[in-house]
């Protein structure tokens, strides 16, 4: 009966957040839905993606974890997926309930995926690890404390591994609105032996003000693909600060980097690989595809408050 109540309050609250959230928008000049739920390109992608038809390693990229949501998270999401409204602000976005985390787990465990570090997919890359007939890889963005709370246990109940990016240089901070592990809990993932912790930059998570009245991520302004602003300097003590934290507070070397918001270039990827990673990944949608690419630059999958199991199954390669 209770579950019958909560449906109906979902159901009930669409319309009012629906039509609510087009005033707001008819009153304050915030952009069309679309644009909204670009938060930070590249994003998530629909089931007509051209990249679900790559082989490969499928590489999917989490942010954080939300517990299980109330009617109203539940009628913000519909509105979100249903409608294509902004009724999600970012940080929401970018969570997904521990119920449907666990949801992808499983469905991952009964159809046979055996689960890789991104290290490992970087040894399958360069033809030193054998490629498992179905294979994924579960990494986590920034080192937000839901991954440690929420998702750990169920990697253990599973029994699954994943990769942690960690922005070193916000550790036990409270960041962006983020409540940052510390120290010693990135320790407790690690002796685990479920998580691999890696590197997103000490630093470099954050846009800068561009002269053409837009913004860009900060590494990228230092360092861009084209023209002669190259303050590579800055991006290598970055990198190799972060390199250092993890080594002195976790004693193990970090292999791969993040690039913070999934955007690199190869300029940027042969400062990572001067100071010792051995690859990058990016948000770019697709696979880790081994014999084609090397391990720079490796796509990921974003996973995002609407990707549902349904679409899960279509980016590991198992979609109906």
């Amino acid at each position: 009966m209770r579950g019958i109540v909560s449906l109906a309050i979902v159901l009930l609250s669409v319309p009012v957040i629906v039509l609510a959230m087009q005033f707001h928008r008819s009153n304050s000049g915030v952009g069309t839905p679309s644009a909204y739920l670009e938060i930070e390109k590249p994003y998530g992608i629909d089931g007509d993606d051209p990249a679900l038809d790559e082989s490969g390693i499928p590489v999917l990229c989490y942010h954080y974890l939300s517990p299980p949501p109330g009617p109203t998270h539940m009628a913000r999401v519909a509105a979100a997926v249903l409608l294509n409204v902004p009724t999600l602000d970012s940080k929401h976005f970018w969570s997904l309930p521990v119920d449907m985390f666990e949801a992808h787990l499983k469905w991952l465990d009964e159809n046979g995926y055996e689960t890789l570090t991104i290290g490992e997919v970087a040894d399958v890359m360069q033809g030193r690890r054998r490629m498992p007939k179905k294979a994924v890889a579960i990494t986590f963005d920034d080192g937000e404390r839901s991954l440690l709370d929420l998702g750990l246990p169920l990697l253990e109940k599973y029994d699954m591994k994943a990769t942690l990016f960690v922005v070193t240089g916000h550790v036990g901070e409270k960041w962006q609105g983020l409540d940052m592990l510390t120290w010693a809990e990135l320790a407790q993932l690690k002796s685990s032996g479920r998580v691999a912790i890696e590197s997103h930059t000490h630093d470099m998570h954050y846009k800068v003000n561009t002269e053409g009245g837009g913004t860009e991520p900060v590494h990228q302004f230092w360092v861009p693909e084209h023209g002669d602003d190259d303050q590579s300097a800055r991006v290598v003590a970055d990198l190799i600060r972060s390199r250092e934290e993890i080594k002195k507070n976790l004693f193990v070397e970090p292999r791969v980097l993040a690039w913070p918001y999934g955007f690199g270039n190869p300029r940027l990827d042969r400062l990572a690989r001067a100071v010792g990673f051995e690859g990058t990944v990016s948000l770019k949608a697709g696979t880790a595809r081994p014999g084609v690419d090397k391990p720079w630059a490796m796509q990921r999958f974003t996973i995002t408050a609407r990707t549902t199991v349904r679409l899960l199954a279509e980016m590991v390669g198992d979609g109906s």
